[in-house]
This record gives C-alpha cells, structure tokens and sequence, in this order.
C-alpha cells in the first residue's frame, strides 16, 4: 500500500464505529472477508480469533466482546458448542451470536437458532452482514435496557412503604413486597392458593364490585376495609386485624388484555382508631350536654357566676344551684388554682372555644374535686367577649381511677417483666402464645418474636391428648395445676417446670395465664443427690473405718455404717438413738468439747486417740476424726474411728522396754562412773587445794574432769526423761525449771502459766514437749550467757503454745542454718503436727515459740483448764 492509500485508509478508520468481535474461524481467508466486510460496513473492528472450546473461554475471560461471529462446523469446534458455552456462562441474551457459514442447511440453521444463535449469514453473501450486526447491537441494547427497567421496577416494588400484591387475571396471589409481609406478618407461600376473587370478607364487606372493576381492565380506589386475617385463612398471620384503604389498577397488554392486577394497600389502623375515638368521645359528651348530667354554667369576663345548673351544685356541695348563686359571686373563688382560670381566659379566646380542660374545684365543705370543663367565649356583634359559657364534668374518680390503673399498669409491668419466674399467655382456643416475659424467653432460648404465633403444643413436651386434657380442666374449673412438666427449649434439651395456670380476659378474649417455675436445676440437683447417696452408702458401708452419724442437738446416734458396728458389737437397732455419752469412755465435758470444736471447724476435725465402750464393757483405743455434713435435711456430725487397741498395746510395750532400758543405762552411769569421775575430781581438787596451786594445766584438767561430770549428769537426766510421758506437762517444765535453777544459780528463771492452759496434759505427745523445753534450757545454759530466763505456757485458739526466751546473746538463725539441737525440737514439732518458731538476732537475745493443736494432744478433758 502506498502512502497515500495508508493516510486515505487512516482517515477512513477515525470514521468507522469500533466493534469489540469475537471471531470463532479456522480459515484465515475466511477471517479476512470477514474484516474487510466489516470496515466496509463501517465498524472499526478490534478482534479475536478462536477456533477450540479452550480458547473461547481464555478469550471470554480476557475481554468485553459486543459481537460473536462464528463458522458452522470446524475440525475441533462448532457453532452448536459455542452456543452451549455461551449459555452455561449466563451470556446467551448479553452476548449477539451471528453464525457466519460456506455451507449450512436450512435445517442446521434452524437448529442453530434454536439453540441461541440471534442470525444467520452465508459467507457468498455477506453484504447483509452489516445489517444484521446493527439490528442485533440494536436489539441487545433493548434487552438490556428491558433487564435494567425490570430491575429497578422489582427494586420499587421490594422497597415500597406501601403494601403490594400482584394478582394473575383469575384471581391467584402471583407476589407480594416486603412491606405487604411486614403489614400481615406472613409469606407468600403460606397462603398459596389463595384468591382475592373468592375472599369472603371482602365479599361480606361489600368491597368486591371495586376489586372485580381492577379485573376488568379499570382501576379502582376502595374504600376503606377492617381485614381480619384469620377469618379467611385461620393459623396463618399473629396480625388479628388491619384498617386498611386499597387502590387497585389492572397491567394491560399491548392487544388491551389484563395480564396482572396490582393491588396497593394503606395501613390506617392508627388513624382509622383515633377517629372511631374521637367520633365516641363527641357522642358521649353530646349525650351528656343533651341530658345534662354534668354541671353547666354561664359568667361575665370578671368572674360573676350568672348561671349554674343543679348537677354544679350538688357537684360542688350546696343543696341548689340558688345556693350557689348566692355564696359565690366570683367564680374565680371556687377554682383551687386562680391561675388555671386565666389560662382557661386566654385559651377560649384564642381558640373560640375549648373542651376536655382539666382543673381542680373547691366544694363548699373546703374539699376538692377534678372536672372536665368544655367552655366557649360568647362574643357580641362587634366581637368583644362578653361572658363564659361552658360545662363541667366530674372526673375525681376517673383521676383516681386512672391514677390507680396507672400505677397498677406499672406495678404488672415491673412484677410480669421482672418476675423470675417463667410467665405467659396462651389464646385458650387456639392455643397460641399472645405474650411471653423476658424469664420465659430465657429459659426457653426463644426471642419474642419466635414465639409469637408458635402454639403451646410446640414447647410442652407431652402428648396433645395430655395438653387438651389440662385445658379442658382449666377451662372448666378456671385456674389448674398440672403440676410437674416437660418444656421443650430452642435447642431441643427440656426443661422441668412447676405449673400453674388460670384464666384471664386479654385483649376481649379468654387467655391461659400460665406461671411455670423452672424446677430443672432442683430435677438435677435430686438427681445427682440420689447418685450421691449411691455412692456414698457403697463407700461407706464397704470402708473398713468404723463411721457413725450423730445429731449434735440430742447426742444421739442417727445412722452407723457395718464396720462400726462389728468394731463395737452392737447391732443397728441398738445403736440408733444411743446417747453418744454412753459409747465414748471419757468426761461429758470432754464430749462436749470436741464437739463444738467439730462444729466450729470448717473442714473435719481430728480428734485424737479416745477410748470408747463396746457392747460387751471392753475398751476399745481408737483414733478419731469428725466433720459437719447434712443429712435428712438437717446439720449432723459424721465422726470416723480406727481401731488402734494393738498398735497402742505394742506401743506401749516397747515404750515399756526402753524406759527399764533407759533406767538401767541410768542406773549404771549414775552408780559406775559417774561416781568414779566424781571421786577422781574430788582427788585433783583436794590434791590442788594442798600443793597451794599446781599450775595451770592442773587446772585445765580439772575444768574437763568437771564438764564432763557436768555432761554426764545432763545425759543421765535425759535418759530418765522418760518419766515426763507420766507426768502432766506443767510439772514436767516446772521440774526443768527447778533444774535449770540449781544448775545456773547466777542465771534468774521464770515460769508463768495462763489461767487457761489445760492443767493435766499428760502422754507421750506431751513427753515431746517438755523435750523440746529441755533442749532449748539446754542451749540457753551452754550458749546464750543469758541473765535471764523466761518460760510461759498458754493456750491461742485451738493451739497449746509454749515459749522459751532469755536475753542472751541471739545469734543469726539464717546464717548458723540451725544445729543438731534446733533439728531435733522441729522434728519433734513436726510430729505433733505443730511448728517451731525461732526468733533472734545477734545482742537482742532468742526467742523458741512452740505452737501444738490441742487436738494433737490426745485425753485432753475440758475441765482441766485451769
């Protein structure tokens, strides 16, 4: 092409239209024609070609086409499988599809139309293929503007504040908006079959000869119609009635045929009642003027009463309306409030008239009443005011009443909404739930708006046999308990309910008030006691520990489980109301001791070794403990014992053996070589004594030969300690006190005992104390170089403390870590379930605190404190 056929081609190209088109061709020659004819026919074509399934895809995925130009029938491809893609993809009436063919029957073709092609041209004929492309662009574009206009008709309809239905010419519901749903609290499908032609409230309404003017072909305004959803079709709508004011206008199609009827309703419930109100309320007050009922009077613009009729004066208290006239010649003196006679002034002139004013009155006897006044101005024929006419109603008891109605509103509303038990009404015909409290709802995992319209049968999880027959009972007595039922909860889990149920008038109508009080957690909690109780009697009747309950009231024996009783020989008549005095061998007051330290101790109390009797007079040793637990209903105390007669036999046994041990040891020490350690220092001493000195390493060894007299002296006194299991403790610590004195003669050693200290604790738990007092006396004397000594016994709550302190030296417990002696004594605490506490610091002197339950202390009487 030479430069100016290109310019020439360049300008004629900026004249032609651009056309998107999708080529589906395997010839190209053939493409060739087919762009040359379409810049003859004035398109710009930008283009694509394909010939596979796989390339129409990518090549409908890629871009915007306007067009499809397609051969018939290729190697791997055909006009047919085009159409198919097409349609699956949702393009058929988006996309034109021109099939462009060498060689095609009409058959093929008609076939190809068939299937979705929008044209046909052969391609020895291709001069009409300009034409046909701008009919088809042409008649997509009205498609598309047909979908947009039906999509913005059905966005109108859906959004429409107003109700709408769509009938088919025979009458049939076809649709209906939101709003339609909204106003009668259904869907479309719950009233299929439904036909306006055949309602019979519209027919008995005398509203059908507008509706069947909107089938015949003209529109119609009806009038205004009460609608009542359940006479028509019953269940369906929770809407009882609905005022409403209807336009109704037929589509006509283009041969003047109805297609569909749009009926538009108007909800006027609210202005509908208003009305019917306000019409009443003129009657009644019509009727009331015209019999004159209420007061009726008549006075000048300063206040003189000119008229007043006898229902005023009775109203106000006198015997006439002449009486009247004559006590009160300023109307203003009988109003309560001077000022509402200026605001009634000012109203009736501005307004020519007024009614319904309230105001107080004050009767003759100086009480008060209320009254409606309705008053006019009465003018002359300038126009000036010249007097009040009016008449006056009294309302003291409607005030009272509705002041009463006011706060007996309140108080149901505040007691039903706030009430935690489950309360709601049921229409007693047709069964359906009206009202339900935010307590039922909760219960039951239901909004109010699920429930509304749901029926009792829904939610009692009975048979409809049971159900009717409880309401036929509550219908003929008028209030029921059925006692125990099942509720079924949103989740499908039921829940027990205590019910009870009477009728009330709800709305002119006879409801179910039903009050159910959700019982499922006491259900549960019987349940898992009655569980618990299994248990508890397969535990306690297997265990081989002897358990008795007890009544801490009476000290009588309630229950005993078999161990018990095989331990002591009786049997379970015997020992159920035996006095627990007669089965422990010990004190009432030491009884009644451990009894009330059982009862004031949270978890169970242990109390020690005891000795209790068997049926036969023996002893039994035991080892008990003792917790609070309810049983039939009321406080008892479960006490467990083991038996530890044989543990406490051998016990007692080998203490035996090692205190004659012990006192042999003693025995040999004291008599053998202590004797002769004492001899041999008396030698040195006499023997120094008459030398006139023997020098110092004579007496470095007379101060070993003393120590170690001294230390033998300690260690025979501990091996006789023994004694101290037989001793009570107060005079086992006063006998350490006694020996520590004569020891340290330049120390001072005090002992103080509280007034409440148990004065006859005795046994081995106490022969551990008075070791631990030992060693610390001990220490004090070899290391504190303490003046003073102080020891005190006393008791703190439930604990036995006893403290050593002097006001020695101290030292530093955390760094010295605590020698054999301080391992010792919190060993021994340990074991008596107590703990020792150490105090002191270098020149401020020590302090050994130890603290022992008195539990632990075992045959601790109660009246031995002293």
């Amino acid at each position: 092409m030479s430069g100016a056929d290109a310019e020439t081609e360049k300008i004629l190209a900026s004249d032609r239209r651009p056309l998107r088109v999708l080529l589906i061709e395997d010839s190209e020659d053939d493409v060739l024609l087919l762009l040359r004819e379409l810049r003859r026919a004035g398109y710009e074509p930008e283009h694509e070609v394909v010939c596979t399934a796989g390339g129409m895809e990518r090549a409908l995925d890629r871009g915007r086409w306007d067009i499809i130009l397609s051969d018939h029938s290729m190697p791997a491809f055909s006009s047919f499988a085009a159409l198919e893609l097409l349609r699956r993809r949702g393009l058929s009436d988006e996309l034109p599809f021109i099939l462009v063919s060498g060689k095609i029957g009409e058959e093929a073709a008609a076939a190809a139309m068939k299937a979705g092609a929008h044209d046909y041209v052969m391609k020895d004929n291709l001069t009409r293929l300009g034409a046909a492309i701008e009919r088809e662009l042409r008649e997509t574009e009205v498609r598309r503007e047909r979908r947009r206009a039906e999509r913005r008709y059905r966005l109108m309809f859906e959004q429409s504040p107003l109700s709408i239905q769509i009938f088919s010419p025979d009458g049939r519901m076809l649709s209906a908006n939101r709003a339609w749903r909204r106003l009668w609290g259904v869907e479309p499908e719950q009233v299929a079959g439904y036909n306006v032609l055949e309602d019979p409230q519209l027919l008995a309404g005398g509203v059908m000869p507008y509706i069947r003017e909107g089938f015949a072909g003209r529109a119609a305004v009806i009038p205004p119609v009460r609608y009542e959803p359940d006479r028509t079709i019953p269940g369906v709508s929770p809407v009882s009635y609905r005022w409403v004011r209807a336009f109704i206008y037929p589509v006509v199609g283009e041969e003047g045929e109805v297609q569909e009827v749009v009926l538009i309703h108007e909800d006027i419930t609210e202005t509908r009642e208003a009305w019917e109100a306000l019409r009443e309320a003129e009657r009644r007050y019509r009727s009331i003027f015209e019999n004159a009922v209420e007061g009726i009077f008549q006075s000048t613009p300063e206040g003189e009463l000119i008229t007043a009729n006898p229902a005023m004066a009775r109203m106000l208290g006198y015997a006439s309306a002449g009486e009247l006239l004559a006590c009160v010649k300023d109307i203003t003196g009988i109003y309560a409030d001077p000022g509402r006679r200026d605001e009634f002034r000012r109203l009736v002139e501005e307004r020519g008239s007024v009614s319904g004013f309230e105001l107080r009155l004050r009767r003759r006897d100086g009480s008060e009443i209320w009254v409606s006044l309705a008053g006019r101005a009465v003018r002359d024929a300038s126009g000036k005011v010249v007097g009040y006419e009016g008449t006056l109603g009294d309302i003291t008891g409607r005030k009272r009443a509705e002041e009463a109605l006011r706060q007996s509103e309140e108080l149901y509303r505040s007691v039903v909404e706030q009430a935690q038990e489950n309360i709601m009404l049921v229409d007693l015909e047709t069964r359906l739930i009206l009202q339900s409290n935010p307590a039922f709802r909760r219960t039951l995992g239901y909004t109010e708006e699920e429930l509304r319209g749901m029926s009792i049968y829904d939610i009692v999880a009975h048979d409809r046999r049971s159900i009717d027959w409880n309401i036929e009972r509550i219908k003929s007595s008028g209030r029921y308990s059925p006692g125990e039922r099942r509720y079924r909860r949103r989740d499908g889990s039921l829940a027990y309910m205590e019910v009870s149920v009477s009728v009330i008038s709800y709305d002119g109508r006879d409801a179910m008030c039903v009050v159910a009080h959700d019982i499922t957690g006491r259900k549960r909690a019987e349940e898992e006691l009655r569980e618990s109780e299994e248990r508890y009697r397969a535990v306690v009747e297997q265990t081989a520990e002897g358990l008795f309950l007890h009544d801490p009231e009476t000290r009588r024996i309630v229950a005993t489980n078999r161990a018990f009783r095989r331990m002591f020989g009786y049997t379970e008549e015997e020992l159920r109301g035996m006095s627990i005095y007669e089965l422990v061998d010990d004190t009432p007051e030491n009884v009644e001791l451990n009894i009330r330290r059982t009862l004031e101790n949270p978890d169970y109390y242990y109390v020690g070794e005891r000795r209790y009797r068997r049926k036969d007079g023996s002893v039994l040793e035991v080892e008990g403990s003792g917790g609070v637990i309810y049983y039939a209903g009321r406080r008892v105390i479960c006490s467990m014992v083991r038996d530890i007669t044989e543990r406490k036999r051998a016990e007692r046994a080998m203490r035996e053996i090692r205190e004659a041990e012990r006192r042999r040891i003693s025995r040999e020490l004291h008599d053998g070589v202590l004797q002769d350690l004492i001899y041999t220092l008396q030698s040195m001493q006499v023997e120094q004594h008459l030398s006139g000195g023997g020098g110092e390493e004579r007496e470095r060894q007379i101060d070993a030969l003393r120590r170690a007299v001294e230390g033998l002296r300690e260690a025979i006194y501990e091996l006789r300690s023994g004694e101290m299991a037989e001793r009570p403790l107060i005079r086992s610590v006063e006998a350490l006190v006694e020996l520590h004195r004569r020891r340290t003669p330049h120390r001072e050693v005090r002992l103080a005992v509280s007034e409440d200290f148990p004065a006859d604790l005795s046994g081995p738990a106490v022969a551990e104390i008075a070791r631990v007092v030992q060693e610390a006396l001990a220490n004090v004397r070899r290391h504190s170089e303490a003046g003073l000594v102080e020891i005190g016994l006393h008791v703190e709550g439930e604990e036995a403390v006893v403290e050593i302190e002097d006001d020695g030296r101290g030292f530093d417990p955390a760094a010295s870590g605590g020698g054999v002696g301080l391992v010792g004594m919190r060993e021994r605490a340990q074991s008596l379930r107590g703990r020792l506490e150490v105090e002191s610091r270098p020149g401020e002197g020590t302090r050994v605190r130890l603290r022992v339950p008195l539990s632990a202390l075992s045959g601790l009487p109660a009246s031995s404190r002293r």
